[in-house]
């Protein structure tokens, strides 16, 4: 079950929290990246890796750089 995407409009900056352990961690990012598309309000989106001190990464840096390159996330 997804989180209701609340409170999003006139969004200026979305912080999209994920974790980085998890191999199916960028699904959830792509579902809020969604959310905040649907709104059509276009914000600036910082990816911020959490859980970083519990467990190995499961990509590599240059996994994560294509991945925000592909979205346009800082």
């Amino acid at each position: 079950m997804q989180a209701p995407s609340l409170f999003l409009d006139d969004v200026d900056l979305a912080l999209v929290l994920f974790d980085p352990s998890r191999p199916d961690t960028f699904t959830g990012v792509d579902y809020w990246l969604k959310q905040l598309a649907h709104r059509g309000h276009l914000c600036r989106t910082v990816l911020v890796a959490v859980r970083t001190d519990v467990g190995q990464l499961s990509l590599s840096s240059a996994e994560l750089e294509a991945f925000c390159r592909e979205r346009n996330i800082s």
